[in-house]
């Protein structure tokens, strides 16, 4: 990874249809939420089991939420491989 201010983390829930979902962080167990709009915008959708680094900041409400999302392995991927 290199920089220390990212983190990593798998997607753990999705709402497609909401465009939203949680990410649980490596580091701490937390449950981080993540907005479609942190992604990519020429990324593949997201799915539950995907691996990610992400930073975090804050949301307009004061929560912990995943920013700039990278996706380092995803879980559709994954599967096709399996």
């Amino acid at each position: 990874m290199g920089d220390p201010t990212r983190r990593t983390g798998a997607l753990i829930q999705w709402n497609d249809a909401r465009g939203y979902g949680f990410v649980e962080d490596a580091d701490d167990g937390q449950r981080v939420f993540v907005h479609v709009s942190a992604y990519p915008a020429d990324s593949a959708r997201p799915s539950e089991g995907d691996e990610l680094e992400f930073a975090v900041g804050r949301g307009a409400d004061g929560r912990r939420q995943a920013i700039d999302v990278r996706v380092r392995r995803s879980a559709r991927e994954a599967r096709e491989l399996a």
